[in-house]
């Protein structure tokens, strides 16, 4: 990979990630325009795999920045000092754990038949249907639409319930698959659940934190430390 490509695929990460368009889905099909990724080429395309994930750690530290305060509250909660940061927190990990569990049981069939232009392609079609559908479906055209809580103005992030949390962590288990958006996922379960679309938005970004982080930590530490083995010169340029 030279560095005109990483500069690309970063660019491509830094629009598509907290767009409800799929950053994965996207680097895979500009990877694929641009040459990277070879299948038939097992350690080149594993290298770029790598790359397109662990890329995601620049929209972490974006996330640290926007939601600093939010991350205190959190923090705080954690001596017993904000009881709404706490809950939180707790909220944040009920809905991380479904896709936690889910991606280590089929992270290797996800690479193996998912990480390649057509099931891309074809989840991104289905997202977009899917997202004017809920669109639709909120503004009451097929019914009356998500409970809009006190006011009609929708719930806020602090009226997140375990249940609620539960449900927005298995929808952003469809986002295990490339070209499923993670954070159109769980912005519509949110909105789903009541929550007004700030709020909504708000608690997916924030769940981004663990998600996007442990997946970076987690393909770092396959791609680049399995058990001693030498890292390749194509992991090495993907990563640097």
């Amino acid at each position: 990979m030279e560095w005109w490509q990483a500069l690309i695929l970063g660019l491509v990460e830094g629009i598509t990630e907290y767009l409800p368009v799929s950053s994965t889905g996207h680097l895979i099909i500009v990877s694929s325009l641009l040459g990277l990724g070879d299948p038939a080429n097992p350690d080149h395309k594993a290298a770029i795999d790598a790359f397109n994930i662990v890329v995601q750690g620049g929209a972490i530290l974006a996330v640290l920045g926007l939601y600093w305060p939010r991350v205190v509250q959190m923090l705080r909660g954690l001596t017993g000092k904000d009881p709404a940061g706490f809950r939180l927190m707790v909220n944040l990990f009920v809905a991380f754990l479904p896709a936690a569990f889910l991606g280590l049981l089929l992270h290797k069939w996800i690479e193996k038949h998912l990480f390649f232009t057509g099931p891309v392609v074809g989840a991104l079609i289905v997202g977009g249907i899917y997202m004017m559908f809920i669109e639709q479906w909120r503004l009451g055209r097929f019914g009356r639409g998500p409970t809009r809580g006190i006011g009609g103005k929708g719930l806020g992030i602090e009226d997140i319930t375990l249940g609620k949390a539960l449900f927005i962590g298995l929808l952003q288990c469809f986002g295990l698959w490339p070209g499923t958006s993670r954070s159109m996922m769980t912005i519509t379960g949110g909105i789903i659940t009541g929550l007004r679309p700030s709020a909504a938005a708000e608690f997916s970004f924030l769940l981004g934190l663990p998600t996007l982080g442990a997946a970076t930590v987690y393909s770092l530490y396959k791609n680049l430390s399995q058990a001693g083995k030498p890292i390749t010169p194509t992991e090495s340029n993907a990563v640097s």
